[in-house]
């Protein structure tokens, strides 16, 4: 496997949000391009980003590299345990499918890893203490996109 995207987060006193259940489902590519399966094109950051199949999906992880401590009060993710054996859920549906699971809140010490299903479902909180969370996330596949398809990395 190697790394096709990275993206980096700072949840702080300033910038203090929270997510809704969801899947990471979008990857980064160096071109558009019209392949089959290839759905919800978007530009972000100045990039291209597309919905690939499931199949591709997961086949992929990503890993959580925690730069500072992570718990409940500073809106660390929570995961539905085994969610990602659901396959692909609707945004719609995601909050009703992670409640059938077990869930768990990430907490993590600074330099912390922690590697996921890019199907996982998982949601984050607002932060209720005004401290940083900082987490580099990076995106791994061990394939090729179909041509004319590229990793943007």
């Amino acid at each position: 496997m190697r790394p096709v995207r990275i993206v980096s987060f700072d949840k702080s006193p300033g910038a203090n949000w929270g997510v809704p259940w969801h899947q990471d489902r979008v990857i980064a590519v160096s071109e558009k391009a019209d392949v089959a399966g290839f759905s919800n094109w978007s530009r972000k950051h100045g990039g291209w980003h597309c919905e690939p199949p499931a199949a591709l999906l997961r086949q992929m992880l990503f890993v959580r590299i925690h730069l500072d401590d992570n718990a409940a009060e500073n809106g660390a993710m929570e995961i539905a345990l085994g969610s990602h054996n659901a396959g692909t859920v609707p945004a719609a549906a995601a909050e009703p499918m992670a409640a059938q699971y077990p869930c768990e809140v990430t907490t993590a010490r600074a330099g912390d890893v922690l590697i996921m299903s890019m199907l996982m479902l998982h949601r984050s909180q607002p932060a209720k203490k005004a401290v940083s969370r900082r987490v580099l996330r990076v995106d791994y596949a061990g394939f090729a996109l179909p041509e004319p398809l590229a990793w943007a990395a």
